[in-house]
């Protein structure tokens, strides 16, 4: 299912599993979070989903490790405007790149650690894992 907005998901306190990134199709490049997600918060039902970003341009992480306990997701949102995106813009436009008006700056800020993942990509969605 495409997401219009992070902020529409039960992404709070859903746990964040694993993080892997798709470099196989370049022009494609896609960063993929595993979630113990929560359907429901009343009975607190979760099911593993996968949020998918796709045509990636950037992605900066800043994560903390050395944590006992999973890691929850506190919060997801869009950032605009976005001084990383507008870099991103300059930088890759440079090397005669052109970065489509469709991409946006997601970011991801978890609980535990207090880490902060910021991607740019064009689109993003939840699906079954």
């Amino acid at each position: 299912m495409t997401v219009h907005s992070l902020t529409d998901l039960n992404l709070h306190d859903s746990e964040l599993l694993e993080i892997s990134i798709d470099r196989v199709d370049r022009q494609a490049d896609r960063i993929t979070l595993r979630l113990r997600y929560i359907e429901d918060y009343e009975s607190m039902r979760t099911t593993e989903r996968r949020l998918v970003f796709s045509g990636c341009v950037k992605a900066v992480f800043d994560m903390n490790f050395k944590v006992t306990t999973r890691d929850s997701v506190d919060t997801g949102f869009e950032v605009a405007p976005s001084a990383l995106l507008e870099a991103a813009r300059q930088t890759l436009g440079k090397v005669g790149l052109t970065v489509d008006k469709a991409v946006k700056h997601f970011r991801i800020e978890t609980n535990t650690t207090g880490s902060v993942l910021d991607i740019l990509a064009e689109s993003v969605e939840i699906v079954p894992n």
